[in-house]
């Protein structure tokens, strides 16, 4: 209820806590259905993540691939060997984009 426990959780809640916020069970969690007010939901949470990428997905080259996505980013230059120049270390303008990846 609204009181609370009026106590510390003990270790077993706190681990049940644990497990159930891991990478592992919220797959389950949100690949599960769903409802609201008593009407049942077309599509998962997960379904639905993957709808916004569904409907938008300007911007983004790779997505929920290993628990990440790279999305575009911006010309940029990097510092490499040039195999036409002796390998020596030059500036070379190239597309630097932006990985986000996600792990609990």
């Amino acid at each position: 209820g609204e009181e609370g426990l009026k106590r510390n959780p003990s270790d077993v809640e706190l681990m049940m806590f644990a497990q159930v916020n891991s990478e592992h069970c919220r797959h389950k969690i949100f690949n599960a259905s769903w409802e609201i007010d008593g009407q049942a939901k077309d599509l998962s949470l997960f379904q639905m993540i993957r709808n916004t990428y569904n409907l938008h997905k300007e911007g983004v080259l790779s997505a929920y691939k290993d628990n990440g996505a790279i999305l575009t980013g911006y010309p940029g230059g990097a510092f490499r060997p040039d195999a036409g120049a002796g390998h020596a270390y030059r500036t070379q303008q190239e597309p630097i984009h932006i990985v986000c990846k996600v792990e609990t």
